[in-house]
């Protein structure tokens, strides 16, 4: 229905989230999260990458990647997921995967698919 007024009763507008790409580098006590470019240069097989583009958040494990860099990122997701009022869609996605999460993800980087910086390349943890 066309025409009416607004009201200074409460409106409600999405809430807008800005994509990012967050890497999580590190051994034990010390694992370090840090955002980087939405670029493919950014990822390297070491590392656990998060793609956070609000209702959608994409876990990226590198095939070198260690089991702490694993459980923080998931540790991450979920924080971020349950301050999102459980909204979120969570997906994760090995390096070397074929499934349609996997070009999801490749889709929102700058570069797209392709090949990625070893493990040695991306520093050490």
């Amino acid at each position: 229905m066309d025409g009416g007024v607004e009201t200074g009763f409460r409106h409600v507008t999405p809430k807008e989230y800005r994509t990012r790409l967050l890497q999580i580098k590190g051994r034990v006590r010390s694992v370090v999260i840090m955002e980087v470019p939405k670029e493919r240069d950014s990822l390297n097989s070491g590392d656990v990458f998060m793609l956070d583009r609000g209702l959608n958040i994409t876990l990226f494990f590198g095939k070198d990647c260690s089991p702490f860099e694993r459980n923080r990122a998931s540790q991450i997701a979920t924080v971020i997921k349950n301050e999102r009022g459980g909204k979120p869609k969570l997906d994760i996605c090995a390096e070397g995967s074929k499934d349609l999460t996997d070009e999801n993800f490749w889709s929102h980087l700058v570069g797209g698919k392709g090949p990625i910086k070893s493990a040695a390349q991306g520093g050490k943890d």
